[in-house]
């Protein structure tokens, strides 16, 4: 990767940075009537839905499938099930 190509990145990350710093404000408005249960369930489900559709996109079912595996298998012999 060269030089340019890390000022482009660079410059198109502090430029993402600087816009969502002028509109949080705003979202944070909109929603403030809202609860927060209700903005974290949100967040949840839709973070699982974006999730699921880039393990789809990127063909990556088998790993996905193996790494659930061993995090249940992790949680097993950490909580003693």
């Amino acid at each position: 990767m060269g030089q340019n190509d890390n000022f482009k990145k660079g410059f198109a990350s502090a430029l993402g940075a600087y816009m969502l710093w002028g509109i949080l404000p705003i979202y944070w408005k909109l929603v403030g009537n809202v609860p927060a249960k209700e903005i974290i369930a949100h967040r949840i489900f839709w973070s699982l839905v974006f999730m699921l559709a880039v393990v789809l996109i990127t063909n990556r079912k088998q790993q996905m499938h193996t790494e659930l595996l061993q995090l249940l298998k992790n949680l097993q012999a950490y909580w003693h099930w």
